[in-house]
């Protein structure tokens, strides 16, 4: 009984990590649509909103998905998140910079450009996140 437990535990972990994903999400594209309206060219201006969103996810994370497991102070834990969202953030910028180059309705409309990159950089960013910053205490000693 207790590997089934497990196996649910991880899977909400995994969806409370989606949730905070969509907030991430919603920060990203804002962020990015002001910077927009303000002239940034949207290749730059997403470099400025993902900053942006994977603060606000770090925090959200933090409090909310793994919140038993902290370890660690937040400026390291801080730098921890950041370093191991890197290969999420570097698929997530890639895939959007593609569709934004290569495909006429993203370039108008750079939100899904947005939607795409998160959702394939997701899986990568949990499980980089699960192992290397909020891994299970029992398992840091």
């Amino acid at each position: 009984m207790k590997p089934f437990r497990h196996k649910l535990g991880q899977f909400k972990e995994l969806f409370q990590f989606g949730m905070v994903g969509t907030v991430g999400f919603l920060a990203d594209s804002g962020v990015l649509l002001l910077l927009l309206h303000f002239g940034l060219n949207p290749y730059w201006g997403r470099l400025g909103s993902f900053f942006i969103a994977v603060s606000c996810t770090w925090i959200l994370n933090r409090n909310f998905t793994f919140k038993a497991k902290k370890t660690t102070a937040l400026w390291t834990e801080w730098m921890k998140y950041i370093m191991a969202n890197s290969m999420g953030a570097i698929l997530n910028y890639g895939v959007y910079a593609i569709l934004l180059y290569k495909v006429g309705f993203v370039a108008q409309w750079p939100v899904l450009g947005v939607a795409a990159g998160s959702i394939v950089g997701l899986l990568a960013n949990y499980i980089n996140s699960r192992v290397f910053v909020f891994k299970d205490k029992q398992k840091a000693i």
